[in-house]
């Protein structure tokens, strides 16, 4: 726009260098001022406030658990992976209970006792962690913390399946029914046991 202002622009040597300047300052530019990609974490919205701040706390419950597992991760790979599968079953129930609302009465005590509690002992082990001299107590913390994100992290297991009881409960149901009737109406398949198909 400025070299149209006080160039000949019709002519093609001026019009070549006007696009080599605009690429050199276009470049000099990118070098002293990169592009910077800023990520912005958006809220679950469902239009559900109940619901929505339930997965919100999870969400941020679940950063947390796993940064903690990033950064112990050089000096504890083993505890770190097991922060991890914590936060797959996290994420599990989160997905869980978006896809189904009703469910999330089933979860009042991992919401508000075993969540934050997870990331306080998370919190606390990068902590005592981090410590260069570990004394017989931080030692004994350490190892504290370590049984204790073992057994949270078949409770978590153990929380997400007991979410499909209803479903487990209701194929039961079904299945049981469905042979009542094949048996009623003559159409269950029978098996000869001492008959092999060549």
């Amino acid at each position: 726009a400025l070299a149209g202002l006080f160039l000949p622009m019709h002519k093609l040597s001026v019009i070549i260098l006007t696009a080599v300047i605009s690429a050199a300052v276009y470049g000099f530019i990118t070098l002293i001022m990169p592009k910077k990609t800023i990520k912005e974490k958006i809220p679950f919205a469902s239009g559900d406030g109940v619901l929505d701040d339930i997965v919100n706390q999870i969400d941020a419950s679940t950063e947390k658990v796993a940064a903690c597992a990033k950064a112990i991760f050089a000096e504890k790979p083993e505890t770190s992976d097991l922060m991890n599968e914590i936060v797959s079953s996290i994420l599990k129930i989160r997905t869980d209970i978006t896809q189904f609302p009703h469910k999330v009465k089933k979860i009042s005590r991992f919401l508000h006792y075993y969540l934050p509690t997870t990331v306080k002992i998370s919190d606390k082990y990068v902590y005592l962690i981090s410590q260069r001299s570990k004394g017989e107590n931080v030692t004994e913390g350490i190892q504290s913390i370590e049984k204790a994100l073992e057994q949270i992290r078949t409770a978590f297991a153990k929380q997400h399946d007991a979410l499909f009881e209803e479903e487990a409960l209701d194929l039961s149901t079904d299945v049981a029914v469905l042979e009542t009737l094949l048996k009623q109406d003559k159409l269950e398949e029978k098996y000869d046991i001492n008959h092999t198909e060549g």
